[in-house]
């Protein structure tokens, strides 16, 4: 799963010489394959008390080195008010029994990426002895910015240069696990909101294992006449507690026979990416709702 933060800060100086100004911008990018920047893979790095070594694949698709850094951060989703999910990322002070942010480092920490290139990034954790059963989360931030050919020198030629420097941050998620390891979901409070143009769905959602539940919400919209109308099917992440909001539309084209029912279902099976061999499997929770 790839997510962006916009809490980069964002600089700006002037430099006056012999006439010459020289502006340059650090302008934070939410969009990031719309504009070019170094592309991450995988998108969840996986390691564990068997394989305490990873690796991340760093591709530069632009036509200029990228220069590179890596970080990390503890965070997890969260939902506005409008149900749109985001990853906030707390500050260095922040401690959490389930953070592996201070016992994971990254090798090289920082690299130049050459136009068309890549870098692989290693991953080691050195987890504490005695380590609960379980799994461990960190977000390793990926920043990018373009290295620009040098400004123009004094005398060269009068007047105003702008040279931008785009910065990206990505977030990609990373999970250390060890012990015996236990998904469970636990879905509550389900409403169901029959609108004009759409079916809303909101649940409380609890992970009550002790890894993230990965997995996908499905629901089929049908009519009475058990015609569908629409389907979708989206990937969720549960760490703890999350109440999630979910949209099917109905096609204006459709003709469809009230009342409607929606098919709806939680389950793990479906992720295309993460490996098989890296996901914990729990129990499908499947059940009906009657829309009119």
């Amino acid at each position: 799963m790839r997510q962006y933060s916009n809490q980069i800060p964002r600089r700006a100086w002037n430099l006056r010489r012999r006439g010459i100004l020289i502006l340059t911008i650090a302008i934070v990018l939410i969009a990031a394959d719309l504009f070019g920047s170094v592309l991450v893979a995988p998108t969840v790095v996986i390691l564990s008390a068997k394989q305490r070594t990873g690796r991340m694949v760093l591709h530069n698709p632009t036509d200029q080195p990228q220069e590179v850094t890596i970080a990390f951060r503890f965070g997890l989703p969260s939902v506005d008010s409008l149900g749109n999910v985001r990853v906030l990322l707390e500050d260095s002070t922040y401690s959490d029994p389930r953070s592996c942010v201070d016992w994971v480092r990254a090798f090289p920490k920082k690299v130049i990426v050459p136009p068309g290139g890549e870098q692989t990034v290693r991953f080691v954790a050195s987890p504490p002895a005695d380590l609960p059963d379980g799994e461990y989360w960190s977000r390793i931030l990926v920043t990018s910015k373009g290295v620009k050919d040098a400004p123009p020198k004094a005398g060269e030629e009068a007047g105003i240069s702008a040279v931008i420097n785009m910065i990206v941050q990505t977030a990609v998620s990373l999970k250390y696990r060890t012990g015996e390891l236990v998904s469970e979901l636990e879905v509550a409070n389900v409403d169901t909101k029959l609108n004009e143009d759409n079916v809303e769905i909101t649940a409380d959602l609890t992970n009550k294992g002790n890894v993230s539940y990965l997995g996908k919400f499905n629901c089929r919209l049908l009519d009475a006449d058990n015609k569908e109308i629409n389907s979708i099917s989206i990937d969720i992440a549960v760490y703890r507690s999350i109440r999630r909001r979910f949209v099917v539309t109905i096609p204006d084209s459709v003709e469809a026979k009230l009342p409607y029912r929606a098919e709806i279902a939680f389950t793990t099976e479906g992720r295309n990416d993460i490996p098989t061999v890296d996901m914990i499997h729990a129990r499908e929770i499947a059940f009906e709702r009657n829309l009119e």
